[in-house]
């Protein structure tokens, strides 16, 4: 059969066309694979991005609150420091109520001391000391005053025992030297308290910078060494004179007539 020109031309217009649909149709394809790499990359940047910022965020945060952390913290110290001050303050009040109170009591104690020693050195001393702690109360009170407060007492447990102690040992059928002795060692005990409590509280006083406080007790304690010493360079006399047991005749007659006086004018 004899070729068809018409047919030909219509077959190649067919061709013509499926190879520009194919090529449109492979153009659409790869633009939209295109749209959707360039879509891909645009949603990963911004996750990079938004995670960057996110850290960036979550370090300004953690900075922030480190600071203020930190600011806490400083706060909690200062507010620790203020606690710690007034506490060692309270403290320092109450110690100083404990030896006012000491001291009243030992007004008490020292003369009943002084009238039991058959020493007349002895009793001199104990008298003297009692002329001082009329003294060292008042300034216990003018410590309260310098550090704008009242004057406070507390019992003082201690003083009240160790005063005890020494009326116990005056019931003792002790006399002469031996006595004296005993009332040396009652005595000493005392100080030595007193040296220590006056020592602590002008320590606390100075931490506190209670400067005028200090002044008035520091002349308390330096009375109060001074108190023990002499009662200590008496002791060696007076011990020596109890292991031997000299005077007991003369400490006999004193001591018989200690005990009329004591019933006739009781303390």
């Amino acid at each position: 059969m004899p070729d068809n020109p018409r047919k030909k031309k219509l077959d190649r217009k067919r061709q013509s066309q499926q190879k520009h649909e194919v090529a449109y149709r492979n153009r659409a394809r790869g633009a939209k694979s295109s749209r959707r790499t360039s879509s891909r990359s645009r949603q990963t940047s911004n996750r990079s991005s938004s995670s960057r910022s996110n850290r960036g965020q979550s370090s300004r945060g953690r900075s922030s609150r480190g600071g203020s952390n930190g600011a806490r913290s400083r706060n909690r110290g200062s507010q620790s420091h203020r606690r710690g001050s007034q506490t060692l303050r309270e403290l320092l009040t109450e110690e100083m109520a404990d030896i006012y109170n000491a001291e009243k009591q030992l007004l008490r104690a020292l003369p009943k001391m002084a009238r039991a020693a058959n020493s007349d050195q002895l009793r001199s001393a104990f008298e003297q000391h009692l002329d001082e702690t009329e003294e060292q109360v008042r300034r216990v009170e003018q410590a309260f005053e310098a550090m704008g407060a009242q004057p406070k007492s507390k019992k003082c447990e201690a003083m009240e025992g160790l005063i005890e102690e020494g009326k116990q040992m005056l019931e003792e059928d002790f006399e002469g030297s031996v006595m004296d002795a005993g009332l040396i060692a009652a005595a000493q005990k005392i100080e030595h308290y007193e040296i220590a409590s006056y020592g602590t509280i002008c320590t606390w006083l100075e931490i506190l910078g209670e400067n005028a406080a200090v002044r008035f007790l520091k002349q308390t304690m330096s009375e109060e060494e001074a108190a023990d010493k002499r009662l200590t360079d008496l002791a060696r006399n007076i011990n020596q004179e109890a292991k031997a047991g000299a005077g007991d005749e003369e400490a006999e007659e004193r001591g018989g007539l200690r005990g009329l006086m004591s019933r006739v004018l009781p303390s």
